[in-house]
């Protein structure tokens, strides 16, 4: 499928219909990857091209906050990635978790294609070319369906007769 046939509108649906279906099966009884999961998934949904720093990730856990960084790291690489890795979608949907320094964000993909190369191009293809421009390539012999010349020739033929009948007030 094309990426300009993709609808914004299904792909979100279906990202997160499949997000939580993800969650109820794989992380269930995982109360710290899932909480993890939800913040990133409350990023992503608001700015999914923002990412999220491993405090953040971690504030609502009893992780020492002088471990974050390597803790953050450990779920993610060692626990979240392998288990998105191998889940099996119905939407055809990828997650994975990048991380970039101290910073983590989702990397949706929905029919093999980025998420956020789909939004680029939904968002885009909602500027259309200018209406005129139809009109102008049409060929002469199509005519509009209305056109008016209003007072024209009334107005051409007043000024004529007047100029024609002469004045009745002497010149000065």
């Amino acid at each position: 499928m094309k990426l300009s046939e993709i609808s914004l509108y299904e792909a979100e649906l279906n990202i997160e219909q499949e997000y939580y279906a993800l969650l109820n099966s794989e992380f269930n009884s995982k109360g710290t990857l899932r909480g993890i999961l939800n913040i990133l998934f409350k990023s992503f949904k608001i700015h999914p091209e923002r990412n999220v720093p491993c405090s953040k990730l971690l504030k609502n856990t009893k992780v020492d906050r002088d471990k974050y960084t390597e803790t953050a790291q450990r779920y993610v690489v060692r626990r979240i990635n392998p288990i998105l890795d191998v889940y099996n979608s119905k939407f055809d949907v990828t997650f994975r978790i990048e991380k970039e320094g101290d910073n983590y964000r989702f990397n949706i993909k929905y029919k093999k294609h980025n998420f956020l190369n789909i939004r680029s191009v939904a968002i885009s293809s909602f500027a259309s070319p200018p209406v005129w421009e139809a009109a102008a390539f049409a060929p002469s012999s199509v005519r509009p369906a209305f056109m008016a010349r209003t007072g024209f020739f009334a107005a051409t033929s007043l000024a004529t007769s007047i100029n024609v009948s002469g004045s009745l007030k002497p010149s000065t």
